[in-house]
């Protein structure tokens, strides 16, 4: 049986942005903490649909490492942020496996 992935590493997610966090994005492009759904993965990149309203997010980077651990379907509570035209994860919460 396959073992599933360390979900709680998921915090590496948002790790290469957290510096960028005191440049901030312009408030029309902030999305505020939420639950999303995992709706596409690529090494290195993920898209993300909202839970409140159709829509999709991304590509969104990460690192390679976090998108070999994540899954389609799965939920992820965070903030999302474009900056210089690119969304990145703000602030993140938790990865939920369904």
């Amino acid at each position: 049986m396959a073992q599933e992935p360390n979900v709680d590493s998921s915090m590496t997610l948002r790790s290469p942005w957290k510096d960028q966090r005191r440049f901030g994005p312009k408030e029309d492009d902030y999305i505020d903490f939420d639950h999303f759904v995992i709706s596409r993965i690529e090494p290195g990149k993920i898209w993300l649909e909202p839970s409140y309203e159709a829509g999709l997010f991304g590509p969104i980077s990460v690192p390679k490492k976090a998108t070999e651990m994540l899954r389609e379907g799965w939920e992820m509570s965070c903030a999302l942020g474009r900056i210089q035209g690119r969304w990145r994860i703000m602030e993140m919460g938790s990865v939920y496996p369904l």
